[in-house]
């Protein structure tokens, strides 16, 4: 299913533009054999799964003719299981002629609630992602999308886009909030800390957060990785680590975050 970009209604492409790349996402029982697809049709894996960001979402290909494309196995903020939310999408899309080719894309009001929570991923709430997912709706559009929010696991960032709240209990709480403010990269990390749910998660994070990331590394430098370069790179992180535990870095302050709580004036214009 394409999503964004030029899968969007024409009249919501001439206010966003087309991009740059294609975004797609996949039922995850589909997701090897999408890949595997990928990969003999010359598509190279240029950032995987779970270095491509903090929710792990997204990996992306890149071929030397069709350009990039970012592989989604799930939206982040749609909480739901991963399965039953594709099969909800699955059920309400639309068929958009993309390339010459007949594409199913998301329905009107799912796709608007996927712009809204990338709005408040990038923490643009005055950009035109808001406008489109929610700011420029009209009552009924917007019904559809607040119901969509709540029957596909999205409170979270769907109240934080839409009401004066700061801070929204569950899942990824911490996170949501600090992107919704357009926090520091620091800051979302501490932000993820306060957010583990289990031992598992928080060995996971410790890993990302102190191992170097060579795909980061890569794309950072423009050029082919060596020794050296990850050798300075794991100095770094393991500096920035130590600095973080013995709060030299001021990432244990928390300002702003739970000074309100989930109600609030509905956040109705569109700047």
């Amino acid at each position: 299913m394409h999503i964004k970009g030029h899968a969007l209604d024409a009249a919501s492409r001439s206010q966003r533009g087309g991009g740059t790349d294609v975004d797609v996402l996949v039922a995850p029982q589909d997701q090897s054999a999408f890949e595997e697809q990928l990969r003999a049709g010359g598509w190279e894996l240029i950032t995987s799964f779970r270095s491509g960001s903090f929710f792990g979402h997204a990996a992306t290909y890149y071929h030397p003719v069709w350009g990039t494309t970012d592989l989604h196995r799930w939206i982040p903020g749609l909480e739901r299981d991963p399965h039953v939310t594709f099969e909800a999408l699955w059920q309400t899309r639309q068929p958009r002629e993309l390339g010459g080719a007949e594409c199913a894309v998301p329905s009107d009001h799912h796709h608007r609630l996927i712009l809204l929570l990338h709005a408040v991923r990038n923490g643009a709430l005055g950009g035109v992602d808001y406008r489109l997912g929610w700011g420029q709706l009209d009552g009924p559009l917007r019904s559809a999308v607040r119901h969509a929010a709540y029957a596909l696991g999205a409170h979270v960032p769907f109240l934080l886009a839409t009401t004066e709240a700061e801070h929204v209990p569950g899942r990824s709480a911490h996170l949501w909030s600090t992107m919704m403010r357009g926090r520091p990269t620091t800051e979302q990390w501490a932000a993820r800390f306060k957010d583990v749910e289990s031992m598992r998660q928080l060995v996971d994070l410790i890993h990302d957060a102190v191992v170097a990331n060579r795909e980061h590394l890569q794309l950072e430098l423009g050029r082919q990785v060596v020794a050296s370069d990850m050798v300075r790179e794991q100095l770094r992180r393991a500096g920035a680590a130590a600095r973080w535990v013995f709060g030299l870095g001021g990432l244990s302050r928390r300002p702003g975050l739970g000074s309100r709580g989930v109600r609030g004036t509905d956040r109705s214009h569109s700047s």
